[in-house]
């Protein structure tokens, strides 16, 4: 991406607004590759040009004459110089490689059960000590953490027990206090309801 910016002009704030992009031989006019942009294929949508060349390409100010002559020249060479400068401006990208996790992984699990001649692939390379001693580090702070989360929850479920046997305390003496009296009424009256004082007694 970075190498692409020294000879083309960007499309910030121009990607997300549009859709819909195209581009062919047509739009190549010396210096200008004209990319049409829109937002959608409704009507009301305009197409917008945009030039994907960018004017002050990379080495055109510094090996070529401020002259109409010179510009004309550097338009012509300016795919010659694009691979040109690839060496100087292109860098290669270095894989990050294997994780020091996986690295201790493959070599102490998988290295063991694979085939011995290939033992020397880089994948199932020995780690450095700083490796060992990270990945050691980090399960014991990985293990420390799963502690304090298993005690929190520890807690939570104590703690939901101790309000649910409290709930039942509070409300089951009245429920059994319920169960009680009226069988012990009905005893008393011999089954048959007792008149409320003042009122005549049936019969």
């Amino acid at each position: 991406d970075t190498f692409l910016g020294y000879y083309y002009s960007t499309y910030a704030k121009k990607v997300k607004q549009n859709h819909i992009f195209s581009c062919n031989q047509d739009n190549w006019n010396k210096n200008q590759l004209r990319v049409h942009l829109r937002k959608s294929d409704l009507p009301e949508d305009e197409i917008v040009d945009h030039n994907s060349i960018k004017t002050g390409f990379y080495g055109m100010k510094e090996n070529y004459p401020k002259s109409a002559k010179g510009l004309k020249t550097a338009i012509a060479n300016r795919q010659k110089d694009i691979k040109a400068s690839m060496p100087e401006l292109l860098k290669e990208i270095e894989a990050p490689g294997l994780n020091p996790y996986k690295q201790v992984e493959m070599y102490c699990k998988y290295r063991p059960i694979v085939p011995h001649e290939h033992h020397s692939d880089v994948f199932y390379k020995k780690p450095s000590p700083e490796v060992f001693a990270l990945v050691k580090k980090e399960k014991k702070s990985r293990k420390n953490f799963r502690g304090e989360l298993n005690k929190v929850k520890a807690d939570e479920i104590r703690k939901e027990r101790i309000k649910s046997n409290l709930e039942k305390f509070t409300v089951g003496p009245e429920m059994k206090k319920q169960k009680i009296d009226k069988p012990k009424d009905d005893e008393e009256s011999g089954g048959k309801t007792q008149p409320n004082k003042g009122e005549p007694a049936e019969g």
